[in-house]
């Protein structure tokens, strides 16, 4: 699993204007309808709608520890649309036997904040929990109504 050393630290240059992601105007609508979604804890940038957490191997949220001693708190979810992937796919030291994995970043602010796993049959986020934010209601909602 990826090291400290892994994560960007410099945001890549941009030669066009950002496009959405796909799965970003789903993620825009849950949160003007008041659906729960997660955020970059970082930008606040929408990362996915919290319905979309799953369970793998019996849980959604697992802790983990990479080969420098690095402990990682992670949610899965099926889909983060908010993410974009990085890098090389590896099998090395995986936390989820017979899975790839793949560094994922925030879309917004290149904020590492966690890992695609992708193996024959399944595909699934890995996302780390300190670097995200779950609201109930969009960031502008005026909690007194």
């Amino acid at each position: 699993m990826p090291s400290g050393a892994c994560w960007l630290r410099d945001a890549p240059e941009r030669s066009e204007p950002s496009r959405p992601a796909p799965g970003l105007e789903q993620l825009e609508a849950a949160q003007t309808k008041r659906q729960p979604v997660v955020l970059c804890a970082s930008c606040r940038a929408l990362v996915a709608a919290s319905r979309e957490r799953i369970e793998v191997n019996g849980c959604h949220s697992h802790v983990f520890v990479n080969p420098e001693g690095v402990i990682y708190r992670i949610r899965c979810f099926a889909r983060a649309p908010g993410v974009a992937r990085l890098g090389q796919e590896s099998s090395h030291w995986t936390w989820f036997a017979g899975f790839l994995w793949q560094v994922c970043i925030c879309r917004a602010c290149f904020e590492q904040l966690g890992w695609r796993f992708r193996s024959a049959d399944a595909t699934f986020y890995a996302l780390i929990a300190e670097r995200l934010l779950e609201l109930e209601a969009p960031l502008d909602a005026d909690p007194s109504h």
